[in-house]
Formats: structure tokens, C-alpha cells, sequence
């Protein structure tokens, strides 16, 4: 096998040569860290140290010392029923999305969006009970809403997040908002039986109008965008004063552009 800088293989290396440079250049901590993530994000649940331990088979110290750090560090967060994936987690992977595929593939056609419509066309996700706004296209010289990238708003509040939810499952947005304590908010939901309601309405509808909550006189309207295993990822809004939004019901013709770009994104990523 050809060598590289340091002994290390450029070609791809046999089962043989990979075991060796495991032992080699393997570090276990960093090892064992990086497949108790991927135990605890294809389990998608709360897991006690105790299953942790016997899933890896540490031993209860080795363990206990590694969930330790890494709740430490951000990636593990510590819940009444054990750990679960921490935030820091979440942006990590929300940076990488913010540099890559989506908001490429986003971008050209939230610009279509935004001049068919008029007004500002966004694409956001969810971190937990927040959204996050990953590319924001907004009509030259128009004074119509402005958001910063990288700009939170609680998700049950906002037409993206309120879409967002709306992918959940019901046991998972329970217990995201569960025990939760929500600001009152303007023609807001502030329980958990109202977002429940509210997910499944908008999940039915298909898209979201939400006036403003955050900017007075505005009116956003959001829809789902999809991968290629039919997962919903992100959502797009367009946002814009009530005056140029039109109404609210589906014969909107911004609605339906909105829900043509939607579907084309979608498409492009796969679905």
C-alpha cells in the first residue's frame, strides 16, 4: 500500500491494514465518544447510564467519566431519565448545513421566490424549541422584513417553526415542550395541549400564515421542505407587510408560489 506523510496510507487500506492503523492511531476515549453519539442518535431517546454502560460495555467508572466530559462539553445533555444528545451537537450540525447542500440549493430559488412575490423569502431550522435562520433573500431597495443569519425565534411563535413542529411526532413534541414555562405572546399558543393542536392543524393545512408576533404589521407564510427519505429538514416563509401579503386562505397567489418553490426544493434534495 502506497504511503503518504508520517506512514500514512493514501490509498484505500485492506480490513487488515485498517485494523492496524486502528491500533495504532486509534484514541479510544475519542473513540468510545463518538459511538456513544451514534448510540444515543439512532436510539432518538433519553438513555440511563446504566443501559449506556452495558450498550458499550464499559466499565460503570469508564462510563460515568465519559458521559461526564462530554456533558461538559455540550455534546450530552444530562435529563431526569439519563443523557440524551446535547446542543452543542445541533450546531455543530447546523453550521455545517449553513456552509453547505441546503442553503446552496436553497438560495437560487428563495431568490426566484422573492421576485415572484415581492417580498423577503427566508429558509430557517429547528434547534430544539428555537429556530435558526440559515439564508434570508429580500427584494432590492425594498424596506420589507430584514433577518440576520444565524437569528433565533421560538419555534412555536414563528411561521418557519410552527411548519417545523408540525413534523414532529406527537410523543416528541410533547416532550420537548413539556414542563416548559412559555412567554405570553400575542395570538401565541403558551401550553403544551395548544401546540399540540396547533402541529396538528398545521400539519393537515400544509403551510403556515402567522401575523406578526415580533414586528408589528407583519404577516410570514411558511412550508415544509423535504429530503429524499421524506423528512422534513427546514422550511421557507416569505414575509411582508398585511397590505402586500394578500389573504389568508389558499387562493393567496403568494401562498401557491410559495408552495411551488417548496415542492421544487424539496426535489432537489432528493424527494
Amino acid at each position: 500500500m502506497p504511503k503518504g506523510r508520517k506512514g500514512m496510507a493514501t490509498s484505500e487500506p485492506t480490513s487488515k491494514e485498517r485494523a492496524n492503523l486502528d491500533e495504532l492511531y486509534m484514541v479510544p476515549a475519542v473513540d468510545r465518544a463518538f459511538q456513544l453519539l451514534t448510540l444515543l442518535s439512532h436510539a432518538r431517546r433519553e438513555m440511563p447510564l446504566a443501559e449506556i454502560t452495558r450498550e458499550l460495555k464499559l466499565p460503570h467508572a469508564t462510563a460515568l467519566r465519559l458521559v461526564y466530559t462530554m456533558e461538559r462539553h455540550g455534546v450530552l445533555r444530562r435529563t431526569p431519565a439519563g443523557y440524551e444528545v446535547g446542543p452543542r451537537v445541533l450546531t455543530f450540525g447546523f453550521e455545517y448545513l449553513a456552509s453547505q447542500d441546503i442553503v446552496a440549493v436553497a438560495r437560487p430559488g428563495l431568490t426566484a421566490l422573492c421576485n415572484a412575490t415581492g417580498v423577503s423569502a427566508n429558509l430557517a431550522v429547528r434547534d430544539g424549541r428555537e429556530i435558526i435562520y440559515l439564508c434570508h433573500v429580500a427584494p432590492v431597495g425594498s424596506l420589507s422584513s430584514r433577518v440576520e443569519i444565524g437569528s433565533r425565534l421560538p419555534a412555536h411563535a414563528s411561521s418557519t417553526g410552527r411548519v417545523l413542529l408540525s413534523g414532529m411526532e406527537v410523543t416528541a413534541l410533547t416532550e420537548l415542550y413539556s414542563g416548559v414555562a412559555l412567554a405570553p405572546l400575542p395570538d401565541t399558543v403558551d401550553s403544551v395541549e395548544g401546540i399540540l393542536a396547533q402541529s396538528e392543524a398545521d400539519r393537515r393545512r400544509g403551510w403556515v400564515l402567522k401575523h406578526g408576533v415580533f414586528t408589528r404589521d407583519l404577516v410570514a407564510i411558511a412550508a415544509p421542505i423535504f429530503n429524499g427519505a421524506a423528512q422534513m429538514i427546514a422550511a421557507i416563509n416569505i414575509s411582508g407587510s398585511a397590505a402586500v401579503m394578500g389573504g389568508d386562505g389558499p387562493e393567496n397567489a403568494k401562498i401557491q408560489e410559495l408552495l411551488v418553490c417548496a415542492r421544487q426544493l424539496s426535489g432537489r434534495l432528493g424527494l
